[in-house]
């Protein structure tokens, strides 16, 4: 089946944001001045979004719903920070209100795309075809 462009794109997107934590994970292992627990908690989210992409780039439905996951989470906990921000009463806008302000909006607009039943149905065909003979 063939993959549909927004799919595709948002793979690219979430590999390439990816890049970022994996990279500052690495640099975290390799300086004897950070803790170990620092650089798994860059690592950690940095494999978690590699295993979406590479599911929702191969059709795969656990990566579609590891996917819906993460940017629920990130949804989830970026927003109230944002409402922090906001609602302050030396509100100042600064470089990071823009950051958050763009991961929820990227985020909604991700899920939104992913939960088109149009979009589902390709991953829920998708798992039906890689079941064994006989498992339909």
């Amino acid at each position: 089946m063939k993959r549909p462009l927004g799919i595709s794109i948002i793979a690219v997107y979430a590999g390439l944001v990816g890049l970022l934590p994996f990279a500052v994970g690495v640099q975290f292992f390799l300086d004897s001045r950070v803790s170990a627990w620092s650089a798994i908690l860059q690592l950690l989210p940095a494999t978690i979004v590699f295993l979406f992409v590479f599911g929702l780039w191969k059709l795969r439905r656990w990566g579609l719903w590891l996917a819906v996951i993460y940017y629920i989470f990130i949804v989830l906990y970026t927003f109230p920070k944002i409402l922090e921000v906001v609602t302050s009463t030396s509100f100042q806008f600064k470089p990071y209100v823009a950051m958050i302000s763009w991961q929820i909006l990227v985020s909604i607009l991700i899920l939104t795309y992913l939960f088109r039943p149009s979009i589902r149905s390709i991953f829920n065909q998708n798992a039906v075809r890689q079941l064994p003979e006989g498992q339909d």
